[in-house]
């Protein structure tokens, strides 16, 4: 709660509804813990399957870089929890994903609120359509000891390609095995320390919010999350009085400097799981330095917001599969032939921002610059290639791509490629055995692409170790990795 006399308190009630985990018991002065969030999960998953046959399934995920366990559950109408039988279901899995900085406290919470009335309240009647996996704390380490990073480098939120920390190839295995066709990430902003530095004031929003809309996105998809997504985010928030602004991120401590909506950035869970031919949303709700304070409202937010994606996941659950399907098999068709964006931008424009003063809590409006990425702006394009070309030592991104879930064949006999080095030049090299092709006639090429050359690096300059390769080859592979 709110200090007596803070002049913000009016601005930010506590919601009617008050809700009831561990964390938000009453007097708690500390969120949820890792032992307590397991054992919550734990005991949905010993409640009976019930008359219309939902059960909770609990999912161990891996573990943190300390070694603390990463837990979700998913939870629907299927006797068990494989991603094969969840699969032949025919029904969307939808992702919440919750605390991947150690800070979003709010959204692990929101997110054993949300898995509680999936089981057994009000939101079962959902299940008709959809399947819901949820992942509470992404970030065990960091939730911890309140910090935002994990116990390893880089930040996990920023680390969905490189997959360079345990808990990214944690999220990225389970949402490749359930082919998550709506992914939200659940998370928290600052409202007090990034905006007071440049203009003495602090963010009002309720929530930021935002769909996923990275180089290459297919339109169908893009406009899937314009059209039926965002609309319904921003009626349930207004619904329950919740103010909300387009996600955005301060790239510096000067009015000056611009606001990035960070739409173009592949590394970002949401973006990337858009890559994977899904609906990618960014829900992130107030907090301020103090872990606790407004906690009941920051959770009230993340539920009604996380609820409209639901609900309206429900209601569009056939055409979400159709579109997923529709971009799946275009994609695969579109390699050697089909224009690809390798550098975009942001549109810059000049915005309006309403903040608070936090002396008075009165708004006001200051005007910044806004790198917007939801109208990019192609900088260099060119066709996409068939597929790329890895040398034998570069097993990192061997790793990295077979981690994401995306093909590599290893070459079994030498031979030769068509490829373009950089300057564009186009020459044949020789493919030895023991190299590695990545094809990219395939549903997830899109992701591919983005793994191997982030949109953004030097126009015509393939990474080391890497070539383009642009007619399809006749390669012999061996039948194993």
């Amino acid at each position: 709660m709110a200090a007596s006399g803070d002049p913000l308190a009016a601005r930010f009630p506590a919601p009617a509804v008050v809700y009831q985990t561990p964390g938000l018991a009453p007097h708690r002065r500390a969120l949820t813990t890792l032992a307590e969030l397991a054992d919550w999960i734990a005991r949905l998953g010993a409640l009976p399957e019930n008359a219309r046959g939902t059960r909770a399934h609990p999912l161990a995920l891996g573990n943190s870089a300390r070694g603390e366990p990463i837990v979700g559950v998913l939870i629907g109408r299927v006797a068990n929890a494989s991603p094969a039988s969840v699969d032949a279901t025919g029904k969307p899995v939808i992702a919440l994903v919750g605390q991947q900085q150690g800070t979003d406290g709010a959204s692990a919470e929101a997110l054993l609120h949300l898995a509680q009335e999936l089981a057994r309240g009000e939101l079962e009647p959902l299940l008709d359509r959809i399947h819901v996996l949820l992942v509470p704390r992404a970030n065990p380490d960091g939730a911890a000891h309140n910090t935002a990073g994990t116990s390893s480098s880089p930040p996990l939120d920023a680390d969905h390609l490189a997959l360079q920390t345990p808990e990214a190839r944690a999220l990225a295995r389970v949402l490749g095995d359930y082919r998550a066709a709506v992914l939200v990430e659940s998370r928290e902003y600052d409202a007090s320390q990034p905006y007071l530095e440049p203009w003495s004031l602090v963010g009002r929003a309720d929530a930021l919010v935002q769909y996923a809309s990275p180089a290459n996105y297919p339109e169908f998809l893009r406009k899937a999350a314009a059209e039926w997504f965002a609309p319904a985010l921003q009626q349930g928030l207004q619904a329950e009085r919740l103010s909300s602004d387009p996600f955005h991120r301060l790239t510096g401590a000067t009015p000056q400097a611009p606001l990035d909506s960070d739409h173009l950035n592949p590394a970002r869970l949401a973006n990337a799981q858009a890559l994977r031919n899904s609906i990618g949303l960014v829900v992130a709700s107030r907090r301020t330095a103090d872990p606790m304070q407004d906690l009941q409202r920051r959770v009230h937010t993340q539920v009604v917001a996380l609820t409209a994606v639901l609900r309206q996941a429900a209601e569009r659950a056939a055409s979400l599969e159709q579109v997923r399907t529709f971009v799946a098999r275009e994609t695969s068709a579109q390699a050697c032939r089909e224009p690809a964006v390798l550098r975009a931008e942001a549109r810059r424009e000049r915005r309006d921002l309403t903040l608070l003063d936090p002396r008075t809590g009165a708004e006001q409006t200051v005007s910044v610059e806004w790198d917007n990425g939801l109208a990019p702006q192609a900088r260099e394009t060119r066709t996409r290639p068939c597929g790329y070309w890895l040398a034998a030592d570069n097993l990192r991104a061997v790793e990295q791509l077979r981690a994401l879930g995306l093909p590599v064949l290893r070459i079994a006999e030498p031979g030769s490629v068509l490829s373009e080095g950089n300057g564009l030049q186009r020459r044949a090299i020789d493919t030895p055995a023991g190299s590695y092709y990545a094809p990219l006639n395939h549903g997830l090429a899109l992701l591919t692409m983005a793994a191997v050359e982030p949109v953004g690096d030097a126009p015509g300059n393939a990474p080391a170790g890497v070539a383009r390769v642009l007619s399809p080859p006749a390669l012999v592979f061996d039948e194993a990795p």
